[in-house]
């Protein structure tokens, strides 16, 4: 007798030690617990180099190009403000260091991994967020159990570690966080997954897509409902033949238009933001708010930036004063930081990882500017371009090797590959 076994299906040590290292890359940015911890950073970094010494990994040359960039900028900082810190030097380099580590280790089903993992928790948030919705009791159980769990004292959020009890309601709905800091982060990464479950199948519309589109809607993020709407024009765009494209193009932008002015936490709020900028309200520090003032800091220093220690980053920090120094557009707060230079050699090199990963799938490589476009959108809320995950796409390009051409050939090649199967006799 003959069984069928999917080759996908069989759990190999390093398919797991995958997912855990995929899993970890995710928490130590986006988990209220453990993002920001200087120790696990060098505790996993250490972690990692010793499976990278073990496994026998070799090193591309890429990643002391990025070595070498950080260290010159940081010279350059210090001659120009006379100031440097060992301890935010280390955890620069530490943080670019890590994701690189993780995806050679990893491999290429890196981003296959990702889109798992977060589907996983995606799954226990709505597990937990649709009851919460429904029964006021088990929210008030839920919120009670946070509390006692320690670590709202700790970190003063209502966390369970894989879930966290978002108190904000918007249009009497309450919001879905996941178990990051806030719903907004939570939508960054599940546009993210998105993204790449869509170059993955070569689809947008499967099972994991649409609870993924389905968990954005639960967030209630003003730049997560802008990405999705762009995630589905790009989509077709690329997609499908012209004449399809010019009727679905005018559809999705009534949509877009349509919700723009039915839904206060978009229309309205992105008024307000554009309002109280143009009065030059020092105070506001919203998306715009933060561009314009991240945007005078660019002027002032375009090459080198200010760098990350607060110290150099601002004329004169008071801790005390969160809305003058608070900053929430990442894609203007990572330019200040690092400069122009680095700004650029940056994000054409997470261009460039999107392009050979959709190339390697045999999907439009038209598409990888889309991506870095949907990418900047919800950067422009959330400083996601200093974290684990997200600089782990500045290296993913060493993974990839550029295919040639796709000929007919070779479609039935890979079709032929994708339906392939293992026989194992009993």
């Amino acid at each position: 007798m003959r069984y069928r076994v999917s080759k996908s299906s069989i759990v190999s040590p390093q398919r797991i030690l995958g997912y855990i290292l995929t899993t970890i890359l995710v928490f130590l940015q986006g988990s209220v617990l453990f993002s920001g911890s200087r120790v696990l950073l060098i505790v996993f970094l250490f972690v990692a180099f010793g499976i990278f010494i073990i496994k026998n990994i070799k090193f591309d040359k890429f990643i002391f190009i990025v070595f070498f960039f950080l260290i010159i900028v940081s010279i350059a900082q210090f001659f120009k403000f006379s100031f440097i810190s060992y301890t935010t030097l280390i955890g620069t380099l530490t943080r670019f260091l890590l994701p690189y580590f993780f995806i050679k280790i990893i491999n290429k089903n890196y981003l296959k991994y990702f889109v798992n993992v977060l589907f996983f928790f995606t799954i226990i948030s709505l597990l937990l967020y649709i009851p919460s919705v429904l029964f006021p009791a088990f929210y008030n159980f839920l919120l009670s159990l946070s509390g006692s769990s320690g670590i709202r004292n700790l970190m003063e959020e209502n966390n369970l570690i894989v879930y966290t009890v978002e108190t904000d309601v918007r249009l009497g709905f309450l919001r879905n966080s996941g178990f990051f800091w806030e719903p907004g982060a939570f939508s960054g990464f599940l546009i993210v997954a998105l993204l790449c479950n869509i170059v993955i199948n070569r689809r947008l519309w499967n099972f994991k897509n649409i609870i993924f589109l389905f968990t954005i809607i639960t967030t209630f993020s003003t730049s997560g409902y802008i990405a999705m709407f762009m995630v589905v024009l790009f989509y077709y765009m690329v997609n499908l033949n012209k004449r399809i494209t010019y009727f679905l193009i005018p559809l999705l932008c009534l949509s877009a238009w349509y919700s723009y002015f039915q839904l206060d936490f978009l229309g309205e709020r992105i008024n307000t933001e554009i309002q109280m900028t143009e009065k030059g309200d020092v105070k506001y520090t919203g998306r715009l708010g933060s561009g314009e003032k991240d945007f005078q800091d660019i002027k002032k220093y375009p090459l080198i930036g200010r760098g990350r220690n607060v110290n150099t980053r601002f004329e004169s920090y008071d801790k005390n004063d969160i809305l003058e120094f608070h900053r929430t557009n990442g894609v203007t707060d990572f330019a200040v930081k690092y400069g122009m230079l680095f700004w650029i050699f940056y994000f054409f090199n997470i261009y460039k990882s999107f392009r050979l990963f959709c190339e390697n799938y045999n999907f439009s490589s038209k598409f990888a500017l889309y991506i870095l476009l949907v990418i900047f959108t919800i950067g422009f809320s959330q400083t996601f371009f200093q974290g684990t995950f997200f600089i782990s796409f500045l290296y993913l390009h060493v993974l990839y090797k550029r295919n040639p051409p796709i000929t007919k050939a070779r479609r039935k090649a890979n079709a032929k590959d994708f339906s392939r199967y293992t026989y194992i006799q009993s």
